[in-house]
Protein backbone atom coordinates (compact mmCIF):
# COMPACT_ATOMS: atom_id res chain seq x y z
CA UNK A 1 0.00 0.00 0.00
CA UNK A 2 1.44 3.42 -0.93
CA UNK A 3 2.62 5.61 1.91
CA UNK A 4 2.44 9.39 2.14
CA UNK A 5 4.63 11.82 4.14
CA UNK A 6 5.24 10.95 7.81
CA UNK A 7 4.72 7.27 6.99
CA UNK A 8 0.92 7.64 7.06
CA UNK A 9 -1.09 5.36 4.79
CA UNK A 10 -3.20 7.13 2.22
CA UNK A 11 -6.31 5.44 3.67
CA UNK A 12 -5.64 7.23 6.98
CA UNK A 13 -5.54 10.78 5.61
CA UNK A 14 -9.33 11.36 5.54
CA UNK A 15 -9.57 10.45 9.23
CA UNK A 16 -6.66 12.68 10.24
CA UNK A 17 -8.01 15.51 8.08
CA UNK A 18 -11.40 15.30 9.82
CA UNK A 19 -9.84 15.29 13.31
CA UNK A 20 -7.58 18.19 12.33
CA UNK A 21 -10.58 20.30 11.30
CA UNK A 22 -12.45 19.40 14.49
CA UNK A 23 -9.36 20.26 16.56
CA UNK A 24 -8.84 23.66 14.91
CA UNK A 25 -12.50 24.61 15.40
CA UNK A 26 -12.43 23.46 19.03
CA UNK A 27 -9.16 25.28 19.78
CA UNK A 28 -10.57 28.51 18.32
CA UNK A 29 -13.75 28.13 20.39
CA UNK A 30 -11.68 27.58 23.52
CA UNK A 31 -9.59 30.68 22.83
CA UNK A 32 -12.77 32.68 22.28
CA UNK A 33 -14.60 31.31 25.35
CA UNK A 34 -11.57 30.79 27.60
CA UNK A 35 -13.52 31.85 30.71
CA UNK A 36 -15.66 28.71 30.43
CA UNK A 37 -12.95 26.08 29.92
CA UNK A 38 -14.15 23.88 32.78
CA UNK A 39 -17.62 23.80 31.26
CA UNK A 40 -16.25 23.16 27.75
CA UNK A 41 -14.08 20.24 28.88
CA UNK A 42 -16.95 18.80 30.93
CA UNK A 43 -19.19 18.98 27.85
CA UNK A 44 -16.50 17.27 25.75
CA UNK A 45 -16.19 14.51 28.37
CA UNK A 46 -19.98 14.09 28.42
CA UNK A 47 -20.07 13.87 24.62
CA UNK A 48 -17.40 11.15 24.59
CA UNK A 49 -19.16 9.26 27.40
CA UNK A 50 -22.41 9.49 25.44
CA UNK A 51 -20.68 8.16 22.34
CA UNK A 52 -19.19 5.30 24.40
CA UNK A 53 -22.62 4.43 25.76
CA UNK A 54 -24.10 4.40 22.26
CA UNK A 55 -21.25 2.19 21.04
CA UNK A 56 -21.73 -0.17 23.97
CA UNK A 57 -25.47 -0.39 23.19
CA UNK A 58 -24.53 -0.91 19.51
CA UNK A 59 -26.70 1.98 18.33
CA UNK A 60 -23.91 4.47 17.50
CA UNK A 61 -24.70 5.90 14.04
CA UNK A 62 -21.06 6.35 13.01
CA UNK A 63 -18.23 4.04 12.11
CA UNK A 64 -17.41 1.11 14.41
CA UNK A 65 -14.52 1.83 16.79
CA UNK A 66 -13.47 0.24 20.07
CA UNK A 67 -14.80 1.67 23.32
CA UNK A 68 -11.32 2.73 24.46
CA UNK A 69 -11.38 5.57 21.92
CA UNK A 70 -14.36 7.29 23.48
CA UNK A 71 -13.68 6.27 27.08
CA UNK A 72 -10.06 7.41 26.78
CA UNK A 73 -11.14 10.75 25.32
CA UNK A 74 -13.68 11.19 28.12
CA UNK A 75 -11.09 10.35 30.79
CA UNK A 76 -8.55 12.81 29.36
CA UNK A 77 -11.23 15.53 29.02
CA UNK A 78 -12.21 15.01 32.68
CA UNK A 79 -8.57 15.50 33.62
CA UNK A 80 -8.40 18.69 31.59
CA UNK A 81 -11.62 19.92 33.24
CA UNK A 82 -9.99 19.45 36.64
CA UNK A 83 -6.86 21.30 35.53
CA UNK A 84 -8.99 24.11 34.03
CA UNK A 85 -10.83 24.44 37.34
CA UNK A 86 -7.52 24.75 39.20
CA UNK A 87 -6.07 27.25 36.69
CA UNK A 88 -9.10 29.53 36.59
CA UNK A 89 -7.16 32.80 36.69
CA UNK A 90 -3.73 31.58 35.63
CA UNK A 91 -1.68 32.22 32.54
CA UNK A 92 -1.24 28.46 32.24
CA UNK A 93 -4.70 28.23 30.71
CA UNK A 94 -3.35 29.18 27.28
CA UNK A 95 -0.98 26.22 27.45
CA UNK A 96 -3.85 23.98 28.46
CA UNK A 97 -5.91 25.14 25.49
CA UNK A 98 -3.03 24.39 23.14
CA UNK A 99 -2.56 20.92 24.65
CA UNK A 100 -6.25 20.06 24.53
CA UNK A 101 -5.82 18.08 21.33
CA UNK A 102 -4.44 15.41 23.66
CA UNK A 103 -8.07 14.41 24.16
CA UNK A 104 -7.91 12.86 20.70
CA UNK A 105 -4.86 10.68 21.39
CA UNK A 106 -6.93 7.46 21.77
CA UNK A 107 -8.51 8.10 18.36
CA UNK A 108 -5.12 8.82 16.77
CA UNK A 109 -3.74 5.57 18.17
CA UNK A 110 -6.70 3.66 16.77
CA UNK A 111 -6.37 5.28 13.33
CA UNK A 112 -2.63 4.60 13.24
CA UNK A 113 -3.01 0.94 14.20
CA UNK A 114 -6.24 -0.11 12.49
CA UNK A 115 -6.96 2.06 9.46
Amino acid sequence: MPRTPFNIKSSQWPYYRLWFIVTVVAECAMLLFHQSLTLIYTAIAAAFLGAALLRWLRIYPGEEEPLFCDLGGAFIACGYAGVAFCLRASHGRFLEIMMSSGILIPHFIYIAREK
